[in-house]
């Protein structure tokens, strides 16, 4: 049962829709799609678990200076001046047409540094976006529909994509692409949502407010729930 609900969850239907489709009830459902959900988040803490990640104690270097007040500053200077540049971090994706967007970014040179210092041993590395479906779902990082990672341009801050979806949810990424497949996010979209071009696909989310209004449900089923994460590997086929 579960394969169609995933099957027409990736069509973008409503748990309501695929009960009906499916000639159950939506509690049903919804039951089969959170046992799914918490089976493969199981699968992807132990594979973590396997393949730990270190930090190496001498990759920072601790250094001793006589003029300690001075050091010291100059040092929260520093903190400053990078705590402001990483705040200037940003990743805008807009819509062009019906299935291609523009992404433009900023990405200061602190925030790709730290980056760079915690993964100095993984080895070679691109930037890259990753463009997520999170269509219908509430996204952990993991658990998009599927993923496509795209090499930006080293002198550009700005790249078309096309080839996406109608009526699709999409989060844009950017991060740190290493040649093992592992991808290091820097930075992230907010949720583009792709038009509709059938009026079959119009108010297919209206159910799923109306239960959220009624209390039934806790949160809406819709695009903007997007949970914060620190790096993943790449562990689908």
């Amino acid at each position: 049962m579960i394969d169609k609900i995933m099957l027409l969850r990736n069509e973008g239907l409503s748990f309501r829709k695929i009960a009906e489709r499916l000639d159950t009830t939506v509690g049903k459902v919804q039951y089969q799609w959170t046992k799914y959900q918490k089976e493969e988040e199981s699968v992807r803490v132990n594979k973590r678990k396997s393949k730990p990640i270190t930090v190496k104690k001498d990759l920072i270097p601790m250094q001793a200076s006589p003029a300690g007040k001075n050091v010291k500053k100059t040092d929260n200077n520093m903190r400053n001046r990078n705590a402001m540049s990483a705040a200037k971090d940003r990743l805008t994706v807009i819509l062009l047409s019906s299935d291609s967007a523009l992404a433009t970014w900023n990405l200061s040179s602190a925030t790709l540094k730290a980056g760079e210092i915690f993964w100095k041993y993984a080895g070679f590395y691109q930037l890259a976006i990753r463009m997520q479906d999170i269509t219908g779902i509430h996204y952990s990082g993991n658990n998009a529909h599927y993923s496509v990672d795209l090499i930006t341009p080293k002198r550009d801050t700005y790249m078309q994509i096309s080839g996406l979806k109608p009526n699709r949810s999409y989060l844009a990424e950017m991060g740190m692409l290493f040649e093992n497949g592992t991808f290091v996010p820097l930075m992230k979209s907010f949720p583009l949502q792709m038009p509709r071009l059938d009026t079959a696909q119009c108010g297919y989310l209206a159910p799923d407010v109306e239960r959220w209004k009624h209390g039934k449900d806790q949160k809406p089923n819709w695009i903007e729930h997007v949970s914060t994460y620190s790096y993943y590997e790449r562990d689908r086929k």
